[in-house]
């Protein structure tokens, strides 16, 4: 340990291989599976001298923001690729959302987007409903297109994007 904070020689290091379908929950939970273990072979390591003490590359320490509730509001300007990592990385906090118009009611309502999948070669204007049907419910964005393959709205139960359509119809487009 030194006085900087995670700052000091490295002891040990485990790598795990991030998969597509991998969310942040996922990650959080393969890690906390495999820390206990790299914890105790480290503290061995540093009880018997024998620890390699790897210095780190302080130049290379970029500390990250906490996140807010408001980092998960998508931004439908940007590329589906880059939304659907959001949808992952944020699941399941803070989460990613929209905020939609229900026209029936006149209201704004906060929609989670759990899961999603890039429809990629689709040109639209960012945020237009390109469908709202039984299949489910697909946004244009910058570049292609993200089809809501699992949703909630705020109090209800998840549902898959074409059960939401069924039962919410109003749907044309998403509030920036």
């Amino acid at each position: 340990m030194d006085e900087g904070l995670d700052t000091g020689d490295i002891l040990l290091q485990r790598k795990i291989d991030i998969l597509p379908s991998d969310t942040g929950g996922s990650v959080h939970d393969r890690l906390a599976q495999l820390a206990p273990e790299a914890l105790i072979e480290s503290l061995r390591l540093l009880a018997s001298g024998n620890a390699p003490r790897i210095p780190q590359n302080n130049a290379l320490a970029t500390p990250a923001p906490k996140l807010k509730r408001e980092d998960g509001r998508i931004n439908w300007e940007e590329p589906a690729e880059v939304i659907g990592r959001k949808v992952r990385a944020y699941n399941p906090w803070p989460g990613a959302f929209t905020k939609v118009w229900d026209g029936q009611h006149e209201q704004s309502l906060t929609l989670k987007i759990l899961s999603a999948v890039v429809m990629p070669d689709i040109d639209r204007e960012p945020g237009e409903v390109i469908y709202a049907d039984d299949r489910g419910l697909v946004f244009a964005t910058g570049k292609d297109a993200l089809a809501l393959l699992e949703v909630q709205l705020e109090g209800k139960r998840r549902m898959s994007g074409g059960e939401f359509v069924r039962g919410h119809r109003w749907i044309a487009r998403p509030l920036r």
